[in-house]
């Protein structure tokens, strides 16, 4: 899944649910929910299989990385929860953060504690190809979209 939806849905839980004790934990289970989806993501629209990363690819998902980034940050720009939120959209994406650094990710599926989420985090993941693209990212537009109204509704933004 592209990084956009998982920032969202990542924030909309640290704003709705409001104590970090319950946001985080649920906007890192969000990511594997939001990978249980049929999706497109940089890898499949520009990616090869079992091979680096693309140039492509890599640009794809840097753009789609700091377009979410800067549409969150405005859409909480006026809000008192707005670090809560901001933590936990960056907790939702933690797992494709780690996943992409070339020596964290590459400990990550090499440690034998860690193997087993690295392994699940991408067996659950139904990718389509690009030929449906349409439906890969339909989800994704409604996850960013709820996810912003929840954010956009929450009471807690600061009075102008």
């Amino acid at each position: 899944m592209m990084a956009t939806p998982h920032l969202f849905a990542g924030a909309a839980l640290g704003v709705v649910l409001r104590r970090p004790l319950y946001a985080l934990p649920a906007a890192q289970a969000s990511h594997f929910l939001l990978d249980c989806v049929p999706h497109v993501d940089a890898h499949s629209l520009f990616g090869k299989a079992g091979a680096s990363p693309t140039p492509l690819e890599a640009t794809v998902a840097v753009a789609d990385f700091l377009v979410g980034l800067a549409a969150l940050l405005y859409l909480t720009r006026s809000r008192r929860d707005r670090r809560r939120g901001l933590c936990a959209a960056i907790v939702g994406l933690a797992p494709d953060l780690i996943d992409i650094s070339p020596r964290l990710g590459s400990a990550f599926r090499a440690w034998f504690l860690t193997q087993p989420i690295y392994a699940f985090h991408h067996a659950i993941q139904p990718r389509l190809s690009p030929h449906h693209l349409f439906t890969g990212l339909v989800f994704q537009v409604l996850t960013v979209a709820v996810a912003g109204w929840l954010i956009w509704r929450q009471p807690s933004a600061i009075p102008k």
